[in-house]
């Protein structure tokens, strides 16, 4: 079971989160999460929106408190939940305008 806001409060975890696309990124403010959301909520296979400005990306969340970066999310790699949240975040991102070059996302306006 993937620990709560509460619980990585309590634990003192430095959560961070990252864009899967164009790579933004930041700290995560588990005391507003808390007070927004409750101690019980989790971040564990959330995906929302990135935060920066016109990026169509989803973000992951990554506990950072060690030398180890832990990824938060408890879907497995390959599972059929995995392929359905890639799924939904490509059509997002056709949708968009942007395209896989190279194994990444480009920018709309970037190289063919």
């Amino acid at each position: 079971m993937p620990d709560s806001v509460g619980q990585m409060l309590e634990r003192g975890r430095t959560i961070r989160w990252e864009c899967l696309v164009l790579g933004h990124g930041g700290p995560v403010d588990l005391k507003r999460i808390a007070e927004a959301k409750g101690e019980g909520f989790t971040l564990a296979n959330r995906r929302p929106r990135c935060p920066a400005p016109d990026c169509p990306g989803r973000v992951r969340f990554v506990d950072r408190t060690s030398l180890y970066p832990r990824h938060l999310d408890t879907v497995a790699n390959g599972s059929p939940e995995w392929w359905a949240m890639n799924a939904e975040e490509h059509q997002a991102m056709r949708k968009a305008g942007f395209k896989i070059v190279m194994g990444k996302w480009a920018l709309p306006n970037g190289p063919a």
